[in-house]
Parts: structure tokens; C-alpha cells; sequence
């Protein structure tokens, strides 16, 4: 027997701790080529082991446990068991292991084939093989690569403290959105919606994969994220770069910044309401599907869509004549923008501003008549509280590239204002669900939401986006965009709530965005070609904050002395209404299906309460295709009960 504080080990070898009586106690053991061939028990509070063998291993308890190259092969009869507070393994082979209590479990290349039972708190998951695994329970589970192919009938897989034994409803892929998403819909036996599960099936993961980049290059790799709102990562990465030079970029390269932003806020919020939207909107939820689209729209409303495709134009056209093309420019760069904006290009803008404004003020007209339509899909498509944050100047003016971060509560009283966004770790945490790749950030000093169904004022979850910025903005600053803001406002006491109407916020953004850009023009100093501020390495950490479309984007970067990125954090904002979005698509299947009969247009409206949000998943998640919509109902028998199938 050997009782042990702190261990460290190199080339040990112990070969007669052999009887079961034998025990090793250790507090901190660091272990490099270990060999104990005869230890019975182990007992370890802190454990790190590189190229350790315990082959003839009975029990084995340990706190903290990180192993690279670990082998336990004989752990094998039902009574040996592994109890792990935190695990860490890589390439870790437990052959015959019977069972394993983990708190939390980080494994890469685990193989545990002979594995009956497995308790595991945090479980993350990579190339993860338990062929014959009869038990498992999980309280968060991220997995890839996870094979669990004889999960037969001892089968109880629990998650969340949430046994899945009930009908489910598949929506797989959610259409018309910017990316790749499900949504789950559970029923309990009277066919009453029992839960709702907006999921994320797409992951990229360009947080990881940017490291050790030179930051400058930042932009334009972080630009390739989306292919819809490349400007908003362009902006938001090179006001990280500007952190890390730690300079004042020239006044007319930050007025260019706002001025392309708001051009990628037409351009997006056009595609979402006239291309994305207005088919469900116009043609109807219960329309024929194979006519619900932008085709459709087309041959309905001509007028209509060939005005929101010229709208989108505009956008894209800002883009272009600024960052020298629509999709991916690289014109930003830490310290300012790379070349001036010409006179030929301002007039050809100025002149297309007409148009452009009148098109958005017909659609807000249209808008405002349908909503005497949907007045049930109005109360119904995400209409709870919640706190709303965005980006607001010094005195609350509506802002879309630069300010403060400000929380409004539901009542429309200021939660917290004037808050720094470098310091947006005091106030937004991050957490991760076990069945989607996108993350759900919430308001750090209210904690992350219960699981109950009812939405508490005192909860973190909070909305971005356009409904959001008009809800936390005193004014928006220009007289057309404040008289329809006005009459938003007069929808609702306090803040407007319902998720259906970030489809008018949308569109008054769009009206403000091109206000703002005729004021810019205006400037007589706009074609300045003092534009970039240069300077070395002065801070190895930053943080750039700007308005995507969809709400606040946060960009985080640590770099080494040579500006390589160490660490990359993007905050999206798709991510920070996932908590909203999940609530929704609950809120509005337990209104609209009851029963086992669920027709097409049902199913819809669970869509459009997404579409709403206008999520853009491949931000948000750091692939690509298209799947078609395959939707069951099934009992907890494992019969199909309904089916639909769209190509």
C-alpha cells in the first residue's frame, strides 16, 4: 500500500502492489511510461498519465483525470468500475470496462467496447465508439463521430434529466432560412405538444481553425464565414484588428465603415422579407407548397418581387462600389479601409436612392395591412418576455457599427446601459446545448433561463436583432425611419414582443439604413483619401463590435507578440436568439397542433416563427446542401402514426 500527496513520475514501474489489498492513495499524480501490471485499486484526486499501463486494474477513482495513450485492458468484470469527476482522454482503449461514472467527459479516439453503463454529467465526444453500449445517461452530450450501434432494449437514453419516450415530430431541413436546422416536436400520448426543439445540424468551427493566422488576415478569412452578411465579420474583425494597434481610425474611414454596413443591412433585410418571408406572408401559411416561394411570388405580386430584388441590389451594389465586390470583400482592414469612396461612385448611389426608399415605404404600407390578417400568428409567433439588447450610441440613438451595449426588460425599462463591449464577458454568458451546434448566449447577471415553460421577467434570455435595436433605441435619427417607429411602438405597451414583428422592424431598419446613407453622402469630406491609420503590435487582446443584420456580433481575438491568434471567440448573433427561438417554436406548436393529424401548413407556421428570426447558421456555427423535409409522427411504441415528405 503507498499513500502519496503529490506525485510525479517518470519511467516508474511498481511490480508487486499485487494483492487486492494493495492501494495506491495519491492527491497530484503527473505520470509519464507507468507501469503498475499488478495494482488492484487506485485512488487519485488529480491525475495526469501519458504512456501509463494498469493492465491487471480492479478499481480506480479519480477527481481529475486527464490520460494520453491509457491503457486499462483487464478493468473487466461488472463489479470493477471507473468513478471520474473530470476526464480528459486521448486515445484512451477501456476494452472490457463494465461501467463509468464520469462528472465531466472530453474524449478524442475513446474506445469502450464492451461497455454496459455510462453516467456522465458533460459529455463531449469525438470519434467515440461504445458498440455495445445498453445504458447510457447524459445530462449535456456533444458528440461527433459517436457510434452506438447495439443501444437495444435496456435503452434508456436520458438527457437533461428528459426521458425520450414520446411521439416526435421531425422538421428536417427548416426551409427558407440562411443554413442548415431541424426542429424536433414532441407530443405525449393525448397528442398534446409536449416540447419543442429548434436544432442546429451544421457545424464549421472557424473559431478553431483560425488560430495561429496573422491577425490582419482576420477580415477577410472571417469575411468567408457567410456568404449573406460578410460585411458584418469584415467590420467586426477589423475593429478587433484597430483594438490590437490601439488606434483611432481616421473619421471618414469610420463614416465608409457605417456606410457599407448599412448598405449590407438593406441588402439582407430585402432577401429575408421579400425573398425568405413575403411568399408565406402574400401567398399565404396554408398556400400550396410547390407555389410558396420566391417563383410563386414572382407570378402573384410582380411588382412586389421585382422591387425587393431591385432593393436587394442597392444593398449589394454599396458593397461592391466600396469593397470591390458584393460577396467576401476585403476592403476593411485593421486601421481603417483600404481606398476612398470616388465621386462617380457617390453619384451613382445618390441616384438610386429614390427608388429604393420608395419601394421599402410601399412594403411597410403592405405590411401594416397584413397584419389585420395574422392577428393569430401575430399573438402566437414568439410573443413572450424577454430582455432585448443591441448597440446604442452615448445618448440612445440607434446604432449600427459603434456605441454602448444597453438591455431593455419587456416593460421597457433599462436594465443596464452604457455597458463596454470589451467587457461583454461580465455580461453574457455562453452555453451550450447538448442537441445543436449553436450556442445560446444569455444575461450574465440573471442566469441562464430555467427549463420551465413559462418565460420569468427575472430571466437571461434576451433577443438581437431589428425588433431588439428598435426596442432599446430612444430615436433612430432621421424623419421617416422615427414617425414609422412611432407607430411600431403604439402595437404594444413598453416594448413590442411578438417575434412576428421583426418582419416590420426589418423593414423600418431597411428605411433608416437608407436615410442614414444619403446623410453620409452628403458629407462634403466623404471622398477623403485619409483613410488608414498604421501602427505595430500594442495590445495582444481585443474586442470589435458592430450590427449584423441579425443582431450584435461580438469578435474576441488573443494574440502572441508576433499578432499569431492564440485564442478567436465569435459571439453570433443567431446564437444569442437560440434560447428565443427554442421558446418560440414551442409556443407556437402547442397553439397550432393538437392531435395526431399535423397538415403542411402547420408545420409551416413552426417554420416561418424560425424564419422571423432570419437566422443565418452558418455564422452562427461556425455546411452547406439541402436535405428534404421529412417529418414523422411517432408513438413511444416506435410506430409511425404520420408522415410527410417534401422533396
Amino acid at each position: 500500500m503507498i499513500i502519496i500527496e503529490y506525485f510525479v513520475g517518470f519511467h516508474v514501474v511498481l511490480p508487486n502492489l499485487q494483492r487486492k489489498s494493495n492501494i495506491i492513495i495519491i492527491k497530484d499524480f503527473v505520470g509519464f511510461h507507468v507501469v503498475q501490471p499488478n495494482l488492484h485499486m487506485i485512488i487519485i484526486e488529480y491525475f495526469v498519465g501519458f504512456d501509463v499501463v494498469l493492465p491487471n486494474l480492479h478499481m480506480i477513482i479519480i477527481e481529475y483525470f486527464v490520460g494520453f495513450d491509457v491503457v486499462l485492458p483487464n478493468l473487466q468484470r461488472k463489479s470493477n468500475i471507473i468513478i471520474i469527476k473530470d476526464f480528459v482522454g486521448f486515445d484512451v482503449v477501456l476494452p472490457n470496462l463494465h461501467m463509468i461514472i464520469i462528472k465531466d467527459f472530453v474524449g478524442f479516439d475513446v474506445v469502450q467496447p464492451n461497455l454496459h453503463i455510462i453516467i456522465i454529467k458533460d459529455f463531449v465526444g469525438f470519434d467515440v465508439v461504445l458498440p455495445n453500449l445498453h445504458m447510457i445517461i447524459i445530462e449535456y452530450f456533444v458528440g461527433f463521430d459517436v457510434v452506438q450501434p447495439n443501444l437495444q432494449l435496456l435503452q434508456l437514453f436520458i438527457i437533461n434529466n428528459y426521458i425520450l419516450i414520446m411521439k416526435t415530430i421531425i422538421i428536417d431541413p427548416v426551409t427558407r432560412i440562411e443554413g442548415h436546422a431541424k426542429i424536433s416536436i414532441y407530443l405525449d400520448d393525448q397528442g398534446q405538444v409536449n416540447d419543442a426543439r429548434f436544432h442546429v445540424t451544421e457545424f464549421r468551427g472557424f473559431e478553431k481553425f483560425c488560430v495561429g493566422r496573422p491577425f490582419p488576415e482576420m477580415p477577410g478569412i472571417t469575411a468567408r464565414i457567410c456568404g449573406i452578411c460578410p460585411v458584418s465579420h469584415l467590420l467586426a474583425s477589423a475593429k478587433t484588428g484597430d483594438g490590437i494597434l490601439a488606434v483611432k481610425i481616421p473619421k471618414i474611414a469610420s463614416q465608409l465603415r457605417r456606410l457599407i454596413n448599412l448598405g449590407q443591412i438593406v441588402q439582407s433585410h430585402a432577401l429575408s422579407f421579400f425573398h425568405l418571408s413575403a411568399p408565406d406572408l402574400l401567398l399565404g401559411m396554408d398556400s400550396a407548397p410547390e407555389k410558396r416561394n420566391i417563383f410563386g411570388l414572382i407570378a402573384a405580386e410582380p411588382e412586389l418581387a421585382r422591387g425587393g430584388i431591385r432593393l436587394r441590389q442597392f444593398g449589394q451594389e454599396i458593397i461592391e462600389l466600396l469593397g470591390g465586390k458584393k460577396i467576401h470583400p476585403s476592403w476593411a482592414v485593421p486601421g481603417g479601409v483600404s481606398h476612398p469612396l470616388t465621386q462617380e461612385n457617390r453619384t451613382h448611389i445618390q441616384q438610386r436612392i429614390p427608388e429604393a426608399k420608395s419601394t421599402v415605404i410601399n412594403a411597410i404600407e403592405l405590411f401594416k395591412k397584413l397584419l389585420k390578417i395574422y392577428q393569430k400568428e401575430v399573438k402566437t409567433f414568439g410573443n413572450f418576455p424577454s430582455l432585448f439588447m443591441g448597440l446604442v450610441s452615448a445618448d440612445g440613438l440607434w446604432s449600427t457599427y459603434d456605441g454602448y451595449i444597453r438591455f431593455v426588460d419587456s416593460v421597457g425599462n433599462i436594465v443596464a446601459d452604457k455597458l463596454d463591449p470589451n467587457n461583454y464577458h461580465q455580461f453574457i454568458g455562453e452555453a451550450v446545448q447538448a442537441d445543436s451546434y449553436l450556442k445560446s448566449p444569455y444575461y450574465l447577471p440573471l442566469g441562464y433561463p430555467d427549463s420551465s415553460d413559462h418565460c420569468r421577467l427575472d430571466s437571461g434570455m434576451y433577443r438581437v436583432g431589428p425588433l431588439a435595436r428598435l426596442n432599446i433605441c430612444s430615436h433612430i435619427g432621421t424623419s421617416l425611419a422615427d414617425a414609422e417607429l412611432r407607430e411600431f411602438r403604439s402595437y404594444e405597451n413598453g416594448t413590442v414582443k411578438s417575434s412576428f414583428f421583426y418582419h416590420y422592424a426589418r423593414l423600418i431598419e431597411i428605411l433608416a439604413a437608407i436615410e442614414h446613407i444619403e446623410i453620409i453622402l452628403d458629407d462634403p469630406d466623404i471622398l477623403s483619401t485619409r483613410l488608414r491609420a498604421e501602427a505595430g503590435i500594442n495590445c495582444l487582446e481585443s474586442v470589435g463590435v458592430s450590427e449584423a443584420p441579425r443582431g450584435t456580433l461580438f469578435h474576441h481575438y488573443q494574440v502572441d507578440e508576433n499578432g499569431l491568434m492564440l485564442k478567436v471567440n465569435l459571439i453570433i448573433a443567431t446564437g444569442q436568439n437560440n434560447l428565443a427561438m427554442n421558446r418560440t417554436v414551442a409556443q407556437i406548436a402547442r397553439h397550432f397542433i393538437q392531435g395526431g393529424e399535423i397538415k403542411e401548413g402547420i408545420l409551416n407556421r413552426v417554420e416561418a416563427g424560425i424564419r422571423a428570426f432570419d437566422p443565418c447558421l452558418s455564422c452562427s456555427t461556425h455546411a452547406m446542401g439541402q436535405m428534404p423535409l421529412f417529418i414523422e409522427v411517432v408513438n413511444k411504441n416506435g410506430t409511425v402514426i404520420n408522415q410527410i415528405c417534401r422533396d
